[in-house]
């Protein structure tokens, strides 16, 4: 499981915290399995690319921004592109073990396996 403090990270990337600023934190539960690989392989070639990788992760972070009313408030377009570019991109490129451009899904789910090691 991937759990993305999305806030916190996008204080890092656009906005410095300051000390007396509240710090909220969004957490995204991304289980990088075989069902996250079938939604998000949209064109159903039995690989993703970077766009339907995005594309994914980006639905389930719509859905956790949509119950929480602050995150709502808080997070930005451009801060969103943030998250595409320094967080979603980066993660894509580490998890394409082979460096061909799209993601299989052993190679998806070996990055959740890895993602729950870390987390315990």
């Amino acid at each position: 499981m991937l759990n993305l403090a999305l806030l916190l990270a996008l204080q890092a990337v656009s906005n410095p915290p300051t000390p007396s600023a509240p710090q909220h934190e969004l957490k995204v539960d991304m289980q990088l399995d075989a069902a996250f690989f079938a939604a998000a392989d949209k064109n159903g070639d039995g690989g993703l690319s970077l766009d339907e990788f995005v594309g994914g992760m980006d639905r389930r972070i719509d859905a956790a921004i949509a119950t929480n009313p602050a995150a709502q408030k808080k997070i930005t377009p451009d801060q969103r592109a943030a998250i595409r570019e320094k967080m979603l991109a980066p993660a894509f490129r580490s998890f394409d073990k082979n460096s061909d451009g799209i993601l299989t899904l052993a190679e998806i789910t070996a990055a959740g396996k890895a993602n729950e090691g870390a987390a315990n």
